[in-house]
């Protein structure tokens, strides 16, 4: 990672940080689409998407990730662990996405 760049944190599971309404004198530009970011890390996390490359492999099947978050997130598959549950019902799930999704049904 470059030097003072934040993007580190993300695959510590710290916060991620966002940057809106804030004018900065250096972006860094995807030279495939429109794409820009303020940290050097992001642009080139958003690289993969045009590169295929998915240097995050799952040790436990051969699923393969861009990135170390998704990776995370799918290891619970294989551990059974649900975090995330319903206060309405008994339904669980690993990701919080699915949960909300899940929770549309009781509304």
């Amino acid at each position: 990672f470059e030097p003072g760049c934040q993007c580190a944190h993300k695959y510590q599971g710290h916060n991620k940080i966002f940057y809106k309404n804030q004018t900065y004198d250096r972006l860094f530009e995807c030279s495939e689409c429109s794409y820009k970011s303020v940290r050097k890390c992001m642009l080139n996390e958003h690289k993969r998407i045009h590169t295929g490359e998915k240097p995050f492999a799952c040790s436990k099947c051969e699923l393969t990730f861009s990135l170390m978050s998704n990776l995370k997130k799918h290891m619970h598959t294989h551990t059974g662990e649900k975090k995330f549950s319903c206060s309405f019902c008994k339904y669980s799930s690993s990701q919080k996405c699915n949960l909300k999704r899940h929770m549309r049904t009781h509304t």
